[in-house]
């Protein structure tokens, strides 16, 4: 049966439906209370956050979470869902959606808030009270949920996850939360949301921030990722990762894309390599590592070697390449074993050869040179390149790997992986001479736009009129962006 509206004017455009909102917010469970805490934690002024949760027959689980921090700066943030949040342009504050508290307090049978100046009261009956108090600091929330005696219990344990700052000490039920300190601290620039000014939607940037590298608090040794102390989703690695800055999320707080993952696993085989064991590195968390661009060169060394000795080469279409290499005590490691990209890292960043590289001749008996991977680690020239080609994709959505060859045959520029997110570039030494990679003009953004086309086109022919539309695409963000830009600075 259709509900029929009230007729006449009023002041807010939009309504929210508690219950609706509770059916969404049912299978957060212990990310619910996260919400609660996240808040104490947000708040600079607040040195504890104290949890109790305990099962009551009959009602359900009791959860009060205590604070002493300055209480709410708006105190509508109480019940108001997507209300303004300065914390949206904070990128060290988990605080964005303006809907955590509120998700709880709509599954909640009922709750009460008393901070700084206000309590509110929402009742079993429905609809909430609002009284003025007396309170000077620190805030309070009691909610009852609907929840069994072994939730209570799985909530504690799940609460004990958390990783709290330094500054505010965590308590669950009587008992402080310690772990222990970081295995190591790594500094690098990850994909963040921020709200730069009120009024403006959140963008997705990239910024400097650490990432602790802990022992899993878990107590299965599974590793998880964090965001400023909150578990967010449980990770294929053996460490838990905190990273300390507002990390890409869905609205529900528990699940990052795989491309941001992949990036976490990059990152962490970048920090931790020297640490780890041998057969760790045929994991398939360190295989999604390698693949990624931002991979460094001592990880990718370190795997190759690690993971096959130093006596290892590639496997090569030179089949007497192949049994030279064997004869010689080598191990051939064929390239169905790994994907394209690992497989190109571990070329060019970790100095793996192929056998036709190392034992490979010509039908005239001398070494095979028209084709090789060139390295560039020690060409600050190409090195710059580089990281400008791999911005004008991020410009356009796509993961550039930026890979320099040489090879005589071939009368191409450039070429690039067709139809993918995370294409390989190649640019050709033997077409392109040094002082094109100095420069940034016309011709060398013309062809980035070109390959660009490439990898935005799953289209069957090449320079066909998929690639074109690509390729006008590409050239028409990228401009978009830098105008944006110029705008701002």
């Amino acid at each position: 049966m259709s509900k029929e509206l009230t007729t006449g004017f009023f002041p807010e455009r939009l309504t929210v439906s508690a219950e609706g909102m509770s059916d969404l917010s049912k299978d957060r469970f212990e990310g619910l209370i996260y919400e609660l805490v996240q808040n104490v934690f947000d708040e600079d002024s607040a040195t504890f956050a104290a949890v109790s949760v305990y099962y009551y027959t009959g009602k359900g689980v009791r959860v009060v979470v205590k604070d002493d921090g300055n209480g709410y700066a708006n105190p509508r943030d109480m019940h108001e869902v997507f209300g303004p949040n300065p914390k949206r342009g904070m990128a060290e504050k988990r605080g964005r959606f303006n809907w955590g508290q509120q998700q709880v307090l709509s599954v909640a049978t009922e709750a009460k808030v008393t901070t700084v100046g206000y309590t509110v009261q929402f009742p079993a009956t429905g609809g909430r009270v609002v009284r003025r108090n007396r309170r000077e600091k620190g805030t309070e929330v009691v909610v009852v949920m609907p929840w069994s005696i072994i939730d209570a219990e799985t909530l504690r344990q799940r609460l004990r996850l958390i990783r709290p700052p330094e500054r505010c000490a965590l308590r669950i039920n009587g008992r402080e939360v310690t772990h222990p300190a970081p295995i190591k601290i790594h500094v690098t620039t990850l994909d963040t949301v921020i709200q730069r000014a009120q009024g403006e939607p959140m963008r997705r940037t990239r910024r400097k921030t650490n990432i602790e590298i802990l022992t899993p608090a878990a107590p299965d040794g599974k590793g998880w990722l964090y965001e400023m102390g909150l578990p967010v989703q449980e990770i294929d690695a053996p460490y838990d990762v905190n990273v300390l800055q507002k990390i890409p999320l869905n609205p529900n707080r528990d699940t990052v894309k795989e491309s941001y993952l992949q990036d976490i696993y990059s990152e962490l085989l970048n920090a931790m390599h020297d640490e780890m064991r041998r057969d760790e590195f045929g994991e398939t968390w360190v295989r999604t590592a390698v693949e990624d661009s931002r991979i460094s060169e001592d990880a990718a060394r370190t795997t190759v070697e690690r993971r096959y000795g130093r006596r290892a080469v590639m496997w090569s279409s030179d089949r007497n390449a192949n049994v030279e290499t064997m004869d010689k005590g080598y191990q051939v490691i064929h390239s169905r074993t790994m994907s394209r990209e690992e497989r190109i890292n571990l070329r060019v960043l970790g100095g793996m050869e192929s056998a036709s590289a190392r034992f490979g001749k010509t039908l005239g008996g001398e070494p095979d040179t028209h084709f090789r991977i060139v390295d560039v680690s020690d060409d600050p020239v190409k090195l710059a390149f580089t990281e400008w080609v791999k911005e004008l994709g991020r410009y356009v959505g796509v993961a550039v790997d930026p890979v320099f060859i040489h090879n005589s045959r071939s009368f191409a520029l450039a070429d690039c992986t067709r139809g993918s997110t995370r294409p390989t570039m190649r640019f050709n030494l033997a077409r392109l001479n040094d002082e094109f990679f100095e420069e940034r003009g016309k011709g060398q953004l013309a062809l980035v736009i070109h390959e660009l086309g490439h990898a935005l086109s799953p289209g069957e022919f090449s320079h066909g009129h998929s690639w074109g539309n690509a390729g006008a695409d590409a050239g028409a963000m990228i401009a978009l962006e830098l105008a944006q830009r110029a705008q701002t600075d």
